[in-house]
C-alpha cells in the first residue's frame, strides 16, 4: 500500500499539522535536542507527518508507527539542501526524526523564540510555500507519496536498490507553487523495511536531483 500526499493551499496549518515546510512541531520543554547541522545551525522543517491525526487513512499499515509525529528535516546553509552529492545517501545536513508522542501543550512561540528557521521562501530550502498535507491510499505510481514508486530526474543514486522503501518522495513538477528542487526536480528519502519495522530512522537515506 502507497500513499499520495495532497497539498491544501487555503489551509492554514499549524505545528501540529501534516504539511510541507514551516515551523516544526518541538517539546522544547522535553530533553530531546533539537536537530542541528555540522555548523550548529539549526536545521529548517521540510516535511512533517502527523501518524495519529491521520489515521482514518494509514489505519492498518503493518510498517508505519499507529502514533506520534514523523519529520524530515534540512540544513539552512548552503543551496544543496543539506545533500553531500557523494553518492552514499548519508550527511549530516539532513535528519528524519521520530516522535513516539506529541505533547499538544507546545507552543509555536517557543519553537519561533529558540530560533528555528521558517523552512519556506528561502534559497536553502526548496519550500516555496508552507502548506498542509494530506494523505490517501493508491497504487504507489505518483510523484508525491509515501511508499511510491521512487522517481528520479536522472540516474538513481549509487546507493539505491528496489529492495528499499521510499519513505518520502516530493516532485517539483505539477508543484511548482508549492516547491523546487533546483530545476523541475524531485526529492527522496529511502529506508530499509527493517530499519522502518525497528524505528531507526536515522538510517535513512536521502537524495534529490533536477535536469
Amino acid at each position: 500500500m502507497a500513499y499520495n500526499i495532497s497539498f491544501e493551499e487555503d489551509t492554514e496549518p499549524t505545528i501540529f499539522d501534516s504539511k510541507l515546510g514551516g515551523l516544526p512541531y518541538w517539546d522544547f520543554g522535553s530533553e530531546r535536542e533539537f536537530p542541528t547541522d555540522s555548523e550548529g545551525n539549526k536545521m529548517q522543517l521540510l516535511f512533517q507527518i502527523n501518524i495519529e491525526k491521520s489515521q482514518d487513512v494509514f489505519a492498518g499499515d503493518e510498517l508505519l508507527p499507529k502514533t506520534g509525529m514523523l519529520q524530515f528535516f534540512i540544513s539552512p546553509s548552503d543551496n544543496a539542501f543539506g545533500l553531500n552529492f557523494d553518492g552514499t545517501g548519508l550527511g549530516d545536513g539532513f535528519a528524519v526524526v521520530y516522535h513516539e508522542e506529541i505533547n499538544y501543550d507546545a507552543t509555536r512561540e517557543a519553537v519561533e523564540d529558540a530560533g528555528v528557521p521558517l523552512g519556506a521562501g528561502d534559497f536553502s530550502t526548496p519550500v516555496l510555500k508552507e502548506c498542509a498535507a494530506r494523505f490517501e491510499k493508491c497504487d504507489g505510481d505518483v510523484a508525491n507519496g509515501i511508499f511510491a514508486k521512487a522517481e528520479f530526474t536522472q540516474d538513481p543514486p549509487e546507493f539505491f536498490d528496489e529492495s528499499l522503501l521510499v519513505l518520502l518522495q516530493l516532485d517539483s513538477s505539477g508543484n511548482e507553487d508549492y516547491m523546487m528542487w533546483g530545476d523541475e526536480g524531485i526529492g527522496n528519502f529511502f529506508i530499509t523495511e527493517d530499519d522502518l519495522r525497528n524505528r531507526k530512522f536515522e538510517n535513512v537515506l536521502y537524495n534529490w536531483d533536477c535536469c
